[in-house]
């Protein structure tokens, strides 16, 4: 740089001089830094959730970076009973993505390849699919970085601040949280009625209960109200005991009316993702009432984690969620059809004292008074009962005979018999 100084009152007196301004680069100062955030979680129909974080990397530093690495342990964020997969992993600009990142085994988000120039900003996003197994969190996750001087391999590194501005004045992990699914479904089917020799049916009910949420859930109710469904003059009586599978606890003292209760709602609970299984049976006299009878039980349970309560009426069959869309809306009534029945006569049988067919047993009587006349074959009455109940074994109570034995080997009896109607059967005793 050259300078010409001249007097002012003498404008010919002037010199020059010259002289060198040396002007030195900045020494490099390589910087970086790193956001992490994580959008809502999105409760999946199979109670899985799938969560997207997205991580922000900028160069503020002077000089051009080489070799980024993210380094994500996502085992420290879902620990046990929690796992998860990896749906997905993208990078922008000059990052390029590690495929095989699956946050255990390989924690590495980008390849070595990745480079991030002065003053640029570059971004990483994962998706997991995370079944939470009843955690549901908060959650926690920071991760690290480095990278290196792209003129003298210098190595800087740093962790993650939480949000998408790598520059903001904030510290420490990302936070996010899980929100609970709760719901109960609840499906019924029954047995074909089985037809009695009295002429009343036996009915076996079967109840799925399935926790269709991703909590589990306790205080489970079960309720059937069976005096709505089979009405006077129908009566009905419980067969046995009441049995129930998995945390479910029968309710020894239900008995359709009185105690419509099939479980010991306290005492009965049942997991997330499981259904389980209530079974009883009931014998109905329909007493001249025949048709199709329907049939809705309905369930209760409390959510452990938010304590939400959740109820479900039953859908005919075995699936609580037939159309399979996770929601437990059908209902549909379990229906159960008695046909009318007439008497059934006996076309014989043998009182020897075996224990098999030793009674003369008329089919279908309910409640139906019967009164029953047995002739010999000289059309003497041999015995008689103005209010029978399926009793004789063969013994005459009229007439003459030996002893109080009919003993008439392979004699022809006929029977008058009458209900509202009258039959006549002929028997050989």
């Amino acid at each position: 740089m050259t300078y010409r100084v001249c007097d002012n009152g003498k404008p010919s007196l002037c010199d020059t001089s010259i002289f060198i301004i040396i002007v030195a680069a900045p020494a490099d100062a390589p910087a970086a830094a790193l956001a992490k955030a994580a959008d809502p979680a999105e409760l999946q129909s199979d109670g899985s959730y799938k969560i997207r974080f997205v991580f922000t990397i900028r160069n503020t530093g002077n000089t051009n970076l080489k070799d980024v690495m993210i380094n994500d342990d996502l085992r420290i964020t879902f620990p046990a009973p929690t796992s998860w997969t990896v749906e997905s992993i993208t990078a922008s600009g000059t990052l390029v993505a590690n495929t095989q990142f699956n946050g255990a085994t390989d924690m590495q988000l980008l390849q070595v390849l990745s480079t991030l120039d002065q003053g640029r900003k570059d971004s990483v996003s994962i998706v997991l699919r995370v079944q939470s197994n009843g955690q549901f969190g908060p959650f926690f996750n920071q991760a690290t970085w480095k990278a290196k001087n792209m003129n003298d391999d210098r190595a800087i590194n740093g962790s993650s601040k939480p949000g998408r501005d790598p520059e903001a004045n904030t510290n420490g992990p990302t936070s996010f949280n899980f929100q609970p699914m709760s719901a109960i479904g609840l499906a019924k089917s029954a047995a074909e009625p089985k037809l009695e020799i009295n002429g009343s049916y036996t009915v076996t009910y079967t109840l799925i209960v399935r926790n269709m949420g991703n909590t589990d859930l306790n205080n489970v109710s079960l309720t059937d109200d069976l005096a709505r469904v089979f009405r006077t003059p129908q009566s009905f009586r419980i067969v046995g005991n009441v049995t129930a599978s998995g945390s479910l606890t029968p309710n020894p003292d239900f008995n359709g009316t009185t105690d419509p209760a099939l479980l010991i709602a306290g005492s009965s609970s049942i997991a997330s993702d499981r259904q389980d299984s209530v079974r009883f049976t009931v014998n109905i006299t329909p007493n001249k009432t025949f048709g199709t009878f329907d049939n809705l039980a309905e369930t209760r349970a409390t959510a452990a984690v938010t304590g939400l309560q959740v109820s479900d009426l039953s859908t005919n069959g075995n699936l609580a969620d037939p159309d399979g869309n996770g929601r437990p809306d059908e209902s549909v009534a379990t229906p159960v059809v008695l046909s009318p029945t007439s008497l059934r006569i006996p076309g014989g049988f043998s009182p020897n004292g075996d224990g098999v067919n030793d009674r003369f047993v008329i089919g279908n009587v309910g409640n139906d008074k019967i009164h029953l006349e047995v002739y010999n074959r000289w059309g003497n009455v041999v015995y008689k009962s103005s209010e029978y109940k399926n009793d004789w074994n063969g013994t005459c109570n009229l007439g003459l005979h030996f002893e109080k034995t009919c003993q008439m080997a392979r004699t022809t009896i006929s029977s008058s018999i009458r209900r509202q109607e009258r039959s006549t059967s002929t028997l050989s005793p």
